[in-house]
């Protein structure tokens, strides 16, 4: 598996397994605070999965320098498993990019395939992170919050 560095720091939305919601961006949470919530959770042995779900303005590629392809755009899209990046020095940290920007990425979310990966990937992680676009302006969020069942 690929090893990457924690390049910059960036808004998240959260959307833990077993856990809570808390919606990230325009001062929601302090974007420091929740990264350094999953480095703590990977660093105490916490299996821990980062989704950049906000397929409208993706950036966690470029706060963790990756490569945009095989994300969750050409999983939900074409059925391609996308690939995992694990950032150097967090084990147990998995990152999925988003892969691309497409063009009507709320039918790609509401998919019932997206609802089965959730589920999949509840299966292979302790807390599963969900990057998602601003709730106030786009239904992306909420669609994501409904298949993970968290609000």
């Amino acid at each position: 598996m690929e090893r990457i560095a924690l390049t910059d720091s960036y808004s998240i939305s959260r959307l833990i397994k077993g856990g809570w919601h808390l919606a990230g961006g325009h001062g929601a949470i302090d974007p420091i605070a929740a990264i350094a919530d999953m480095a703590a959770f990977a660093e105490a042995g916490h299996p821990t999965l980062l989704v950049d779900a906000d397929l409208r303005n993706p950036q966690q590629h470029c706060l963790f320098d990756l490569p945009h392809g095989d994300g969750l755009l050409q999983l939900l899209r074409d059925g391609v498993s996308p690939f995992r990046h694990a950032p150097a020095g967090l084990r147990d940290l998995d990152i999925i990019a988003a892969g691309g920007i497409p063009e009507r990425p709320l039918d790609l979310l509401s998919h019932p395939g997206f609802a089965e990966e959730v589920d999949g990937w509840r299966d292979d992680y302790r807390f599963v992170v969900v990057d998602t676009p601003p709730l106030v302006a786009w239904p992306d969020a909420a669609v994501i919050a409904n298949v993970t069942g968290r609000v």
